[in-house]
């Protein structure tokens, strides 16, 4: 009885993405930004919702805002 093999898994060497220097962060995007100054106001309303929950509420508010409110939390880092 004749069995193929599999082929033995080949070994890639992925280029990893340098590491930031500890301490240094990526910027906040709007969302971010946004987020951060209106969890509280969120958490408030129900103090009992989860974070998963605020994340939900906090992302139906963001969809909501046109462009030009959105834009507003575009400030430098």
């Amino acid at each position: 009885m004749h069995h193929e093999s599999a082929a033995p898994p080949t070994s890639t060497t992925a280029q990893k993405k340098p590491r930031r220097a500890p301490g240094k962060s990526r910027p906040w995007n709007k969302f971010n930004r946004f987020a951060a100054l209106h969890r509280d106001s969120v958490k408030d309303q129900d103090p009992n919702m989860s974070a998963a929950d605020v994340r939900s509420k906090l992302s139906e508010m963001w969809k909501m805002l046109d462009d030009d409110a959105k834009n507003a939390y575009n400030m430098p880092g």
